[in-house]
Order: structure tokens, then C-alpha cells, then sequence
């Protein structure tokens, strides 16, 4: 097995399950070994920041040594992308355009993306507007293909909650599709069906509302099917009160989601200390939390 052929093989592994600092760890002792001193001390440091608070006494001293480093380590060809914040995450890179059309055009000419992400520089592509279709251009999608791709929201929707279903439904044209974050505004409409039909999933968030008992059920029965799930978000929304929050019975049905890693239930104030419990016992390793994502209370962990 060639260097590169070992350092993508580390990649894959890292890419399995990004939140997993101990692979980064070890990709960062190969690295070492093979005269990357600069670039494994830069992951390392990377990923150390990331368990730290701000405010501790040692943040200060790991920005200083991430950034000597990533001016000694960082390849020569890279650039600066117009509209697309590069953001350091343990060791990788995730791009995040900030304006979403002018920020995926310049992805799409940006001829070095390809090697970035095989040499294990890039995690993901995150688009965080959902408001606009995805580009067309065969160029984009040239280079952006083998890169995971990240959707999600955290600007409030221009469009009613059904007109959602045609920009997200655009997007799902794209095959990398890691996690899909919807915004809380989206009513399930026809792109759902090709969602839960996306059995490489490994991330998915949504908000109920105002949905009935059986179309809570009938969610939940969908979810089941993403075999390769890891992460889930169900947020019962303040809305939530005017219909059926989801309940134990309906937790059990996450049951064959064999490769869940965690679950978090904002809101979701139906679910009960023992119907978690009976969860837990059919998935031993899953933890599970009562608030959003990084910002959580856990109730479990394995």
C-alpha cells in the first residue's frame, strides 16, 4: 500500500464518524512518521482546542501553535475561496459559503478542491441556506462529488413551508449527501419520501409541529428504513402543544436503527425516563440528550 493510498485509507476512517477525535489522533502519529511534524502537531492542537472552554488558560497557547503550524504545513496551491469561510474543525477544513450562490460558484472553480480532500484536508462542504436551489453547473458538480455535503439551515425560510420541497429537493440531486438539518418551517411535503429513502444518511434534524398522532407514527416508521444513521435530531417545537408530541411508543420505532450513535430530543417533553430505557436496551451504545446538538443535557451515555 502506497503513502497515499495508507493516508486516504485514514481518511475514510476519519470521515466514518467525524465526531471521533481518536482516529484524528492516530492519523496525526502517521503523519509524524512520514516527516509531517507540522501538520500532525496542527491536528493535534486542533483537536485539543475543541475539548477546551474558550476562557481556559491554555486556549491561548493552542491558537498560537495552530497557527505557526498551518503556515508551515498548509500546501502551497491553497487559496482563499471568495464567499466561503474555511473553518479549521480538529485538524479539517469545512467550507461554509456565506453567500450561497456567489460562494458555490467559487467552489466550483476552484481547481485544487479534489486533491485537498484526498490528501485528507477537507471534512465537508456545509450549505446552511436552504432557501435556494443547488447550482447546475457540471463544473460544480464535478468538483464537489466525492466531497460530503452538509445541508442545513440557520437563516429563517423566504418561502412558505410547502414552497421549501423544490430548493431541498434540488439538492438531494447530489450523491455525497452526509446529514440533512431541515429548517423548522418544512411540512414534510414530496421531497420527504426521497429523504428517508437516502439509506446512506448518517444525519438527519427535524421539527414537529403541528402534526397528528399517525403522521408522527408514519415519520418515525420512514426514519427506520436509514440503516446508516448515526446522529438524530427530533425537536418538538412550541407549536408542538397544539398536536400530539412524540411519545415512548413512538421512540421504539427508532429501534432498528442499529448504527445510531446519538439522539437528541429537544422539547419532546412526551418521552419518559423508561421509554428511553427501553431505547437503550435495544440500542446499548446510543446516548441520548435532551437538548440540541453541542449545547446538551446527556441523560445516557455508553
Amino acid at each position: 500500500m502506497t503513502n497515499l493510498a495508507e493516508l486516504q485509507a485514514f481518511v475514510r476512517t476519519i470521515l466514518d464518524d467525524p465526531d471521533e477525535a481518536v482516529a484524528r489522533l492516530v492519523f496525526a502519529d502517521w503523519l509524524q512518521e512520514h516527516g509531517q511534524e507540522a501538520r500532525a502537531e496542527w491536528i493535534r492542537a486542533s483537536c485539543e482546542i475543541a475539548t477546551l472552554r474558550p476562557s481556559d488558560s491554555r486556549s491561548a497557547e493552542l491558537r498560537a501553535i495552530i497557527q505557526e503550524k498551518a503556515l508551515v504545513c498548509t500546501p502551497k496551491w491553497w487559496t482563499s475561496i471568495l464567499s466561503v469561510e474555511q473553518r479549521n474543525h480538529r485538524g479539517m477544513y469545512r467550507f461554509v459559503p456565506f453567500q450561497i450562490h456567489r460562494g458555490a460558484d467559487s467552489l466550483g472553480r476552484t481547481e485544487w478542491l479534489s486533491e485537498a480532500f484526498s490528501e485528507g484536508w477537507i471534512e465537508r462542504v456545509e450549505i446552511n441556506d436552504l432557501n435556494y436551489p443547488a447550482p447546475t453547473s457540471e463544473v460544480w458538480n464535478e468538483r464537489l462529488r466525492e466531497i460530503p455535503l452538509f445541508l442545513g439551515t440557520h437563516h429563517p425560510s423566504y418561502f412558505s413551508a410547502f414552497a421549501l420541497d423544490r430548493p431541498i429537493g434540488s439538492w438531494l440531486e447530489f450523491p455525497q449527501i452526509v446529514s440533512i438539518q431541515l429548517p423548522p418551517q418544512y411540512r414534510f411535503g414530496a421531497c420527504w419520501e426521497r429523504i428517508i429513502q437516502r439509506t446512506d444518511l448518517k444525519e438527519l434534524g427535524f421539527s414537529l409541529q403541528t402534526e397528528t398522532r399517525s403522521r408522527c407514527a408514519e415519520l418515525l416508521d420512514g426514519i427506520s428504513r436509514l440503516t446508516n444513521l448515526q446522529q438524530l435530531t427530533i425537536e418538538a417545537t412550541p407549536r408542538t402543544a397544539s398536536g400530539p408530541r412524540p411519545n415512548d411508543q413512538d421512540l421504539l420505532r427508532l429501534a432498528p436503527l442499529r448504527s445510531l450513535k446519538r439522539l437528541y430530543l429537544p422539547n419532546c417533553h412526551a418521552i419518559t425516563p423508561p421509554g428511553l430505557f427501553q431505547l437503550r436496551e435495544r440500542l446499548p451504545s446510543l446516548s441520548i440528550a435532551t437538548e440540541r446538538p453541542r449545547v446538551t443535557t446527556v441523560l445516557f451515555t455508553p
